[in-house]
């Protein structure tokens, strides 16, 4: 993952989910593609998924790494 990607993936996630707008919307106000805007969405919440998971497994974890 591109770190410098974060910021507009934190954007278009609040945009979509916490806003309701819409993707033409979103790709209006960004100046990014709808396509673009569904892969960045994509992305970030198969990052998210991913992070999740790993919380889990280690909260359950008494391992010391």
């Amino acid at each position: 993952m591109n770190v410098s990607s974060i910021p507009r993936q934190k954007e278009i996630i609040r945009l979509r989910y916490f806003d309701a707008v819409s993707f033409e919307d979103i790709a209006d106000q960004t100046g990014l593609s709808e396509r673009t805007i569904y892969n960045t969405l994509h992305n970030a919440i198969k990052v998210l998924r991913d992070v999740i998971c790993w919380v889990s497994i280690f909260k359950g974890s008494k391992t010391i790494l």
